[in-house]
């Protein structure tokens, strides 16, 4: 029998329990899975839950959908749909409902697909399993701690509906670092804005970007006021996907007018990447730069990769914390630190760049 979660442990994560009728079938891999798939249907062929499992990876996700009654074919919901197998590979496609956990490459994930919202994540807190087994464990302390308090949270979370957030520049939000900690951060650019407003800057990113930077301070308090983060120092400001803003997972907490000059913002260099276009760029926060005639003196620093999620890992930040100073960001000698021209080392080579723009 493969691991799949009790119901008891379920309830942990306010994710929708199982039934006694529903009929569990797996389902056909495609030839590149390294894990089985659990399709969990109904007496009345709706599929509910969908479930994969493997060596190290763990998902379960809600579904609504509907399959024939020989649970073969998965059925369209609408007329201009067509049937398709019911496999692994199909299911996969489908849109999740509510609640899912998601365990992966060390990380897990508690999500609420109905608002387009992360419960917790264990990336920012570097506290994930690495396989099945730590994985069982995992979910096991994870129950073993959970309180009254906690199961009432999640459940109001699962219940949320989906909002659309209006943020702006110089909002401070508040974001969770692990299930206790929280963390707090302030949006400084809003390129979605610039876009909009047909400011001119490269605009080589991806998504709705926007500029945020995070404070130097971790708590279990959730009503620190803007006023005791105004003078923090932060983390160096990086660029991530709005849509934890716009869904409402970063919470705001409050707004003040800006000073960008306060800020060390993310600097990208280099030739355009548009077709017939040999301008040299340089983009750093609102201010942009181009010439006609000009030659990358390094390249490698464009940087228009922008992730969903917030660039935050608790040891890091932690140790910024104790030492006043972000270098111990700059010394974690991975892509996107090593290779920042904020980057201490550096420092020479950004002062070439700007005085090559003048």
């Amino acid at each position: 029998m493969f691991f799949e979660l009790t119901n008891e442990q379920r309830r942990c994560f306010a994710i929708p329990e199982t039934a006694k009728d529903w009929k569990i079938i797996a389902l056909s891999p495609s030839k590149f899975d390294m894990h089985y798939t659990y399709a969990y249907i109904t007496p009345d062929n709706r599929i509910k839950k969908v479930i994969c499992v493997g060596d190290d990876i763990y998902f379960e996700y809600g579904l609504e959908e509907i399959c024939s009654e020989d649970r073969t074919i998965l059925l369209p919901k609408t007329d201009k749909g067509k049937p398709v197998k019911l496999t692994a590979a199909n299911i996969m496609k489908k849109t999740y409902v509510g609640m899912s956990i998601t365990f992966c490459r060390s990380t897990v994930s508690v999500i609420n697909h109905s608002a387009q919202r992360e419960y917790y994540n264990s990336i920012y807190a570097e506290e994930g399993p690495k396989n099945i087994s730590e994985f069982k464990n995992w979910v096991k302390a994870w129950c073993e701690e959970t309180t009254a308090e906690d199961l009432k949270d999640v459940k109001a979370f699962a219940n949320a509906e989906r909002v659309h957030i209006k943020y702006k520049e110089g909002d401070f939000f508040r974001f969770k670092i692990n299930r206790r900690l929280f963390g707090y951060g302030r949006i400084l650019v809003d390129f979605v804005q610039m876009r909009k407003k047909k400011t001119p800057y490269w605009n080589i990113f991806l998504g709705t970007p926007v500029c945020v930077a995070i404070y130097h301070i971790t708590t279990e308090k959730s009503d620190i006021s803007i006023n005791e983060l105004r003078d923090l120092h932060t983390l160096p400001p990086h660029m991530v996907m709005d849509n934890v803003f716009y869904y409402g997972e970063c919470e705001v907490i409050g707004n003040e007018p800006l000073r960008l000059t306060d800020f060390d913002l993310p600097v990208h260099y280099g030739k355009s990447l548009a077709v017939n276009d040999d301008r040299l760029m340089y983009q750093c926060g609102k201010t942009f730069l181009s010439l006609d005639k000009g030659e990358e003196l390094e390249h490698g620093y464009i940087h228009n990769g922008i992730g969903f999620g917030l660039d935050v890992k608790l040891s890091v930040l932690e140790s910024c914390i104790k030492e006043n100073s972000n270098q111990p960001y700059w010394d974690q000698n991975i892509p996107g630190t090593y290779d920042d021209l904020r980057n201490p080392r550096n420092r020479e080579l950004l002062q070439k760049i700007r005085e090559q723009f003048n």
